[in-house]
């Protein structure tokens, strides 16, 4: 009596390998994708500029009181920042939210001799309010040391 022949690799184990070997290059893009996008969004949130206006917006009196405390960024951050020997320029905008209240942060800012001057700091609440903090900021320098 002739054994049946045994099948090969493939013919057993076709039923998932097709299945994966067709998403397998779905899930790489993906992966890709997102590596980009965090590496962005990370890049923007480890900047300086990004950095002194959350802290001026959370050490905002008007700000606390609109949205409450503490006052936490979204993920996401939209904007661009410039970086060059010459001098640097960020114009970010973000969400941030309080127990409160949401707000989006609008932030103009130049990098020269070394440190940032604010041109525009906004708080725009969802009820519509605009909260300039860059006001109630004048006569003081906005640095790592004075937030």
């Amino acid at each position: 009596m002739e054994q049946p022949r045994e099948r090969s690799w493939f013919g057993r184990n076709w039923k998932w390998l097709l299945p994966v070997g067709c998403l397998l290059p779905f899930v790489a893009v993906g992966g890709c994708v997102a590596v980009l996008v965090v590496g962005v969004f990370g890049a923007l949130k480890a900047s300086d500029a990004y950095n002194l206006s959350l802290a001026a917006v959370r050490a905002d009196e008007q700000v606390k009181a609109a949205l409450g405390d503490p006052i936490e960024p979204s993920f996401l951050v939209s904007g661009n920042i410039h970086v060059s020997t010459e001098g640097s320029d960020a114009d970010v905008h973000y969400d941030i939210s309080g127990p409160n209240g949401r707000g989006t942060v609008h932030a103009v800012a130049i990098k020269e001799a070394g440190s940032w001057t604010f041109r525009t700091l906004v708080v725009e609440t969802a009820n519509g309010e605009n909260i300039d903090v860059l006001e109630r900021q004048r006569g003081r320098e906005l640095t790592k040391e004075a937030i």
